[in-house]
């Protein structure tokens, strides 16, 4: 439990982090958590002009402003989503897995690399004549801790794996929400 003083200190030094106070600053910490935004949706305002002119053509067809608004809106939100997947796409025709960190995964191998070396280094020392029981019994634990090490890295790697799996799935499951959304809003714009 606080006391009075640390309470008072703390709503002192509180005041001083009050978080953003502009405009500006209260929009752009606002997408702080943004990845790729696939999941949000287009807003109708001002600041869009891309959709505000859609959503003008969309008018003339079907006389009818605030459903206009919403199929141009699930437009460019299946537009966002399409051309997402067509750079994973690319990547996957250029040899990549899109859904795969690179880096997180050379790491991984490069360091299974290193460990087999030492414990190779070791299992040579420890076939050499001329050791102590002492000796060798040392050896053979630091060559056992690289097996382990060996292991944890291939866990390490089957991880970076399942996890790019289940972005392909979360990446799907995207498209196919922006897809549907879509085809509902130009469903509804007919009666």
């Amino acid at each position: 439990m606080a006391t009075n003083k640390q309470q008072s200190a703390n709503q002192c030094n509180a005041q001083h982090s009050t978080g953003p106070r502009t405009p500006d600053g209260k929009r752009i910490s606002s997408i702080n958590a943004l990845r790729h935004g696939l999941t949000s949706q287009c807003e109708f305002n001002s600041l869009n002009p891309k959709l505000a002119l859609l959503s003008q053509i969309i008018a003339v067809e079907i006389q009818n402003e605030d459903v206009s608004k919403i199929i141009a809106s699930r437009i460019l939100d299946y537009e966002r989503t399409e051309s997402y997947q067509q750079g994973l796409s690319a990547k996957e025709l250029a040899g990549e897995d899109g859904y795969i960190d690179p880096l997180a995964l050379q790491k991984v191998r490069d360091d299974a690399i290193a460990h087999a070396i030492f414990q190779g280094i070791i299992e040579k020392k420890i076939s050499t004549p001329g050791k102590s029981k002492q000796e060798k019994k040392e050896l053979k634990v630091y060559r056992d801790g690289f097996k382990a090490l060996i292991q944890i890295g291939g866990s390490k790697e089957r991880m970076i794996f399942a996890k790019a799996h289940k972005e392909g799935i979360r990446q799907r499951r995207y498209y196919k929400r922006a897809s549907n959304q879509l085809i509902k809003a130009i469903k509804a714009s007919s009666f």
